[in-house]
């Protein structure tokens, strides 16, 4: 019973410093994310692609058709000039079935985008600005 309570010390004592460590979908990086579901970020110019690599070069690169579309240009076509759309899309997809771009994609590719509600407005526009950067095929 005392090593019960000494553990649920210790758990309230880790949450109260706000950070925990979790394992990211897709990788075997580890990052941290406060008990508040926003991932902390640094000024580092390679979050963009830590996050690219994390949750979408298992489908996606830049100038190449893999699994899904290649995303070169990606807020130059179709809806997604409207970032809100673009950041609806990538956090839920299921939210834009019925535009006609979206089902125009689906068409196209067998696999539909899984949706990342856990990336934070700031990780979306961090991932876009790589890809909007970046030169090449990433895989």
């Amino acid at each position: 019973m005392f090593a019960v309570l000494i553990l649920f010390v210790v758990a309230i004592i880790v949450l109260g410093i706000g950070k925990l460590k979790c394992k990211q979908a897709h990788t075997s990086d580890v990052v941290l994310i406060d008990y508040a579901g926003e991932r902390n970020h640094t000024d580092s110019p390679m979050t963009g692609k830590k996050i690219f690599s994390a949750y979408c070069a298992s489908c996606h690169a830049i100038n190449v058709k893999v699994v899904g579309p290649p995303l070169v240009d990606i807020t130059k076509r179709g809806p997604w000039d409207d970032s809100i759309l673009l950041y609806e899309y990538i956090k839920n997809p299921k939210s834009l079935k019925n535009n006609e771009y979206v089902k125009n994609l689906r068409r196209g590719y067998e696999a539909r985008h899984m949706g990342f509600p856990e990336l934070s407005n700031k990780d979306v526009k961090d991932l876009i600005n790589y890809i909007n950067s970046a030169n090449g095929p990433i895989y």
